[in-house]
């Protein structure tokens, strides 16, 4: 299954810097030189390329290639930086940081179903926080269903990290069991 997440200019700036790049040049000559050079690293990384890691160079050099694109005007929705989790009604499962609008959330939580996993355990409940401060996560998708607006979920995070709240995912089961009952 193919998963596509819209990558900006300035995401795909830093995705080459964090795999290596010293620089990220806009001539087209010395763009491709950089990405050359990436792609060696990782497919000459021992045995087994890092096939991850090359998908992530392709992409961002295809949107550096294409230049930088302003954001339509009409957008006025503003993007913020959310930390995604998932729960499957008994764990919380960490995920990854994400930097979308309100309106990418249905996106996120598809994409966050499709990947996030601990062994067998699948997620049927996504939530984002925003990473100021960990009293409340937004329920943005439970069951099968996208939940808008979300829905404030209370944390009792002792030291700021919700997966220390052992009652977390209770709190999510019947969250979500009032937005979505079992049918």
């Amino acid at each position: 299954m193919e998963h596509q997440v819209e990558l900006t200019y300035d995401d795909a700036r830093s995705m080459f810097f964090r795999l290596g790049a010293p620089e990220v040049p806009t001539d087209p000559a010395a763009l491709k030189a950089v990405r050359n050079q990436l792609l060696r690293r990782y497919h000459e990384s021992g045995s087994m390329p890092d096939q991850y890691k090359l998908v992530q160079v392709i992409s961002a050099y295809r949107v550096l290639q294409a230049g930088r694109v302003e954001e339509p005007v009409w957008t006025s929705e503003p993007v913020q930086d959310w930390q995604v989790f998932g729960c499957d009604g008994s764990v919380l499962l960490p995920g990854c940081p994400v930097r979308c609008r309100p309106s990418q959330f249905g996106q996120v939580s598809r994409t966050a179903v499709a990947t996030l996993r601990q062994g067998f355990r699948r997620p049927w409940a996504v939530l984002l926080h925003d990473g100021t401060e960990f009293s409340q996560m937004l329920l943005i998708f439970a069951r099968g269903r996208d939940i808008d607006p979300p829905l404030p979920i209370p944390v009792d995070a002792r030291g700021h990290n919700p997966m220390l709240d052992r009652f977390l995912p209770q709190r999510i089961t019947a969250a979500a069991d009032r937005l979505v009952p079992i049918s």
